[in-house]
């Protein structure tokens, strides 16, 4: 009996917390997009730390489409490190304001970067490797993150411990007008 009651409890938490996540979730269906960043993206297999620079070279780098798996742009039987980067231009008049970066659902885990400056992750890198597949992906822009009428750079670090792999699905863009719910992590 204890353990069925420990279970529930448990049960509960978890809808509590995936509660608290929701909002957001639904806040940015009513949200501003200030920068669509679904398409083509560069990618590239393997790690260097160096991929995250601004100023990273990566014009030889292949084309996939985000949202998608790897495996389905041609990367079949592809397992472990990755970098996807995307160069756009940042519209002015949101200078001042706190932006979110939403990478939709990012099979396994990821660490991102705008500018060069890391801006989030979810899920953990081996060798303590934990998946965050599930979890949609939502990253605050603080004021100066971005540059206004230039172009600005993000590259995501993703790894992938088995099946399929990558910027997988959900809404990718920058928003503004939807403010994160209390409780709701940033890294």
């Amino acid at each position: 009996l204890l353990r069925s009651v420990l279970g529930f409890a448990l049960f509960l938490a978890a809808g509590a917390l995936l509660r608290a996540a929701d909002p957001f979730a639904r806040s940015l269906a009513h949200a501003q997009r200030v920068v669509p960043l679904a398409g083509s993206w560069r990618f590239a297999v393997g790690d260097d730390a160096a991929r995250a620079a601004p100023g990273f070279d990566d014009t030889q780098w292949a084309k996939l489409d985000v949202p998608a798996t790897w495996q389905s742009e041609g990367y079949r039987d592809y397992n472990g490190f990755a970098w996807y980067r995307k160069t756009f231009q940042m519209p002015t008049g949101y200078e001042k304001q706190s932006l979110v970066l939403s990478l939709g659902r990012i099979d396994d885990a990821d660490e991102v970067f705008v500018n060069g400056q890391r801006v989030g992750g979810l899920g953990q890198f081996p060798p303590d490797y934990l998946t965050a597949y599930n979890a949609r992906r939502f990253y605050t822009l603080p004021p100066g993150t971005l540059h206004a009428g230039r172009t600005n750079v993000i590259a995501v670090r993703v790894y992938d411990g088995g099946g399929v792999g990558g910027l997988v699905r959900g809404r990718i863009g920058i928003y503004t007008g939807c403010p994160l719910p209390a409780g709701l992590p940033l890294d």
